[in-house]
């Protein structure tokens, strides 16, 4: 499900990239992460995060996983988002939470496993808050790129 401030106004879209398919048995998890970093990391971007999900705690209503960019200045960007050890990993884009402001969703979509999403996002202040939530032990990354960067093509060995 994609929820956005303008219906309609953009579109969602789905690549995939062969760095990011379903990893090799023999490639840890650090160095999944690390690949995905390298692969996802536009140099004009924003940066980003990712981890494992190591816990399940939306019954009390926090995401499993969170992080928060608070140097990301308000404008066009794009999330570039993987993940893996899953079907899908929920991830959702929220204005920074202040104090005098409740959080407001900018996006929010599914990633499937084994793609990367490319994930439409205006932001309208300083600071975003990225949420990944999903199966216990599975992966995800996340990055805050310039609108239709894309990653260099690559191919497995």
């Amino acid at each position: 499900m994609l929820k956005l401030p303008v219906p309609g106004a953009v579109l969602l879209s789905v690549l995939l990239l062969a760095g990011c398919s379903t990893p090799e048995p023999s490639l840890q998890d650090d160095e999944w992460a690390a690949r995905m970093t390298q692969l996802l990391s536009d140099p004009a971007g924003e940066g980003g995060a990712g981890g494992q999900i190591t816990t399940d705690d939306s019954a009390q209503g926090t995401p499993p996983a969170q992080v928060t960019l608070g140097s990301v200045p308000a404008g066009d960007y794009d999330v570039l988002a993987v993940c893996r050890d899953a079907d899908l990993v929920h991830l959702r884009i929220v204005r920074f939470a202040e104090a005098h402001e409740p959080a407001t969703t900018y996006a929010e979509a599914d990633i499937p496993c084994g793609a990367t999403l490319r994930l439409p996002v205006v932001t309208d202040t300083t600071g975003v808050t990225i949420e990944a939530s999903g199966p216990v032990d599975s992966q995800w990354e996340a990055t805050i790129v310039t609108p239709n960067w894309q990653p260099p093509v690559t191919t497995s060995d």
